[in-house]
């Protein structure tokens, strides 16, 4: 994810640093990638049986409004801990979508 490294330019490489912290709150699409569910499914496995939260980040921060799964109650939901390389492998899934948004919203402006 953007907020679980730090991607560096040199020579036409890319040189992932990854940070030692892991993000404390995830969104649902992210979770999804993580555990290799669709979004839908994983709302449905998780979220509607208790086994994980869907929260308000007001209640854990006491500001914002978006809605956040907490990182150590999805890994004890799946039964081991979440890495750094999870975090790779979800955002590297999630990337073609962002990309296809970001072009998305340059049309809808443009017009």
């Amino acid at each position: 994810m953007r907020f679980a490294y730090n991607r560096e330019m040199k020579k036409d490489e890319h040189a992932v640093h990854m940070i030692d912290e892991l993000p404390r709150t995830i969104s649902l699409s992210c979770a999804s990638a993580l555990t290799g569910l669709s979004r839908e499914a994983f709302y449905r496995h998780f979220i509607l049986t208790g086994q994980v939260r869907y929260r308000s980040l007001k209640e854990l921060m006491e500001w914002g409004d978006r809605r956040v799964i907490e990182t150590g109650e999805l890994g004890e939901a799946l039964g081991r801990e979440i890495t750094a390389e999870d975090f790779d492998r979800a955002d590297r899934k999630l990337q073609p979508r962002r990309d296809r948004m970001k072009i998305y919203r340059r049309r809808k402006e443009s017009h």
